[in-house]
């Protein structure tokens, strides 16, 4: 049977990957976005120097989560991290405090959970360690009591898209938006977009093509 110091290491492992699985799937979205859309966002957080900074954050959350998930230089790519994330709560979350979707008591929350869940998920494969989890995180009910996860569509719904801008059907930017924005609010932003700005300037639009959720075609001449 495993002794609790071989269990606490599993433990240990258990969070290090799930935490460097979380940062590659961070990392690959920067990398679909594009350095120039991720570095728009840092510069309305008015970070120095968007775009290195832009390539810098994508490159520390692809390839340190990888190196977490194999357990490759574990303390210095955690500390990198750890002030990563910290600068993400200070500008992101901190500003809009501790209550709503925006401020940081969710975060904190859906940690708390993420972690309960893992308990339960790990319980039919690795039922030892599960248990010494789920002490670990302070529950009072048994393990094999607790209610299974149920999925929450809410909780997987995106906030925001990205969506592509033709000019003549063919792409020529790309443009952030809310998930549920509207067409003038999308046409808006697709029309300040700099790129698309500087190829239509001097031409006729002669129609605007909005396919929710999907695309924005500008027709000129």
């Amino acid at each position: 049977m495993t002794n609790g110091s071989d269990m606490r290491s599993w433990g240990i492992t258990v969070v290090r990957v799930v935490v460097g699985v979380v940062f590659v799937m961070h990392g690959g979205q920067k990398f679909f976005m594009g350095f120039h859309n991720v570095a728009g966002f840092l510069a309305s957080l008015r970070i120095p120097a968007p775009q290195v900074a832009a390539i810098a954050l994508t490159l520390l959350e692809f390839f340190g989560g990888m190196a977490l998930v194999l357990g490759l230089f574990t303390r210095t790519v955690a500390l990198f991290l750890a002030f990563d994330m910290a600068v993400a709560i200070l500008l992101v979350h901190l500003k809009n405090g501790f209550f709503g979707p925006a401020g940081f008591e969710f975060p904190l929350t859906l940690l708390a959970d993420v972690q309960r869940n893992l308990a339960l998920l790990l319980a039919p494969f690795a039922p030892y360690l599960a248990h010494e989890l789920w002490e670990v995180l302070g529950e009072k009910e048994s393990l094999l009591k607790a209610a299974w996860p149920k999925y929450d569509p809410a909780l997987v719904k995106e906030e925001e898209i990205e969506m592509p801008v033709q000019i003549n059907s063919k792409v020529r930017s790309h443009i952030v938006v809310p998930a549920d924005a509207t067409q003038e609010v999308v046409l808006e932003r697709a029309l300040a977009d700099e790129k698309i700005r500087s190829l239509i300037a001097g031409k006729q639009i002669i129609k605007k093509i909005f396919v929710p959720g999907k695309l924005v075609n500008i027709v000129v001449k």
